[in-house]
């Protein structure tokens, strides 16, 4: 009790605190572009911050997308173009991406398969944009990262839309060549007297005949209920739904869009 009468003198004799009405936020512009807002106090202080900005070691990167770039790099003067722009805004550093979901590399391989199209762009197989981009960035004085997926060996676009006239997404990948090799990830979907269960809060948009809820008085209107408890099936196995529902926090309500 003396505690409790100690911790609260002292907190009357607290000073408060002035609360500052300046904004945390300012506009710089650390590029040749249009300024944007940074948080001030964040972006200045700090060991990391501040050593970085003191020794000119800041890395002002340009992340090069694989798939959604295929139209920007697909000839030595695109890519030359690209880095001299890179350079003249004020980044020192582009990261390309050479490996890209699917699986396939942006240069030619001897392991895999080169990607050659994407969408509504195209590259000639053989052509390697790696070589130009580490040709352009030395002439820039830019540093040269790459990136790749390193576990991922296939998108479901290829997989879908491999065979079709007009397929824009190049091939499945070799994760879905080897079925045996693939890392599958398995989703429980709930049954109830062989329906599946699928989570809504309208019944009139779903399209399975069944929808769950774990809050009865959630449920439309218009919909019908089955509530079930640990015993089983509750006596009013289906009726209208009742705004004002009795369920028990063990019980889940089973919907049924009505039949038009």
């Amino acid at each position: 009790m003396l505690t409790g009468i100690a911790a609260l003198l002292l907190s009357q004799n607290v000073t408060p605190t002035q609360i500052s009405t300046e904004s945390r936020f300012e506009y710089v512009a650390p590029l040749a572009l249009p300024p944007v807002q940074i948080h001030h106090q964040l972006a200045k202080y700090g060991i990391a911050q501040s050593t970085t900005a003191r020794m000119d070691l800041q890395a002002r990167i340009l992340w090069v997308d694989a798939t959604a770039n295929l139209g920007r790099v697909n000839s030595e003067e695109k890519i030359a173009a690209l880095c001299a722009k890179a350079a003249e805004v004020g980044f020192n550093t582009i990261v390309f991406d050479v490996k890209p979901i699917n699986g396939y590399t942006m240069y030619p391989s001897k392991l895999t398969e080169q990607i050659t199209a994407w969408r509504a762009t195209s590259m000639t197989a053989g052509f390697d944009p790696l070589k130009h981009f580490v040709t352009e960035s030395k002439k820039h004085n830019l540093s040269l990262f790459v990136a790749l997926n390193a576990f991922s060996e296939g998108h479901s676009f290829g997989k879908r839309d491999f065979g079709k006239p007009d397929n824009q997404f190049f091939k499945p990948g070799w994760g879905y060549e080897n079925p045996d090799l693939q890392t599958v990830r398995y989703i429980p979907v709930p049954v109830w007297q062989n329906h599946e269960i699928s989570p809504t809060l309208d019944a009139n948009t779903e399209s399975k005949p069944i929808a769950i809820y774990t809050s009865p008085e959630k449920a439309p209107e218009n919909a019908l209920y089955v509530t079930v408890e640990k015993s089983g099936l509750s006596e009013n196995s289906l009726t209208p739904n009742p705004k004002t529902s009795t369920a028990s926090l063990s019980s889940f309500s089973l919907v049924k869009p009505p039949m038009i």
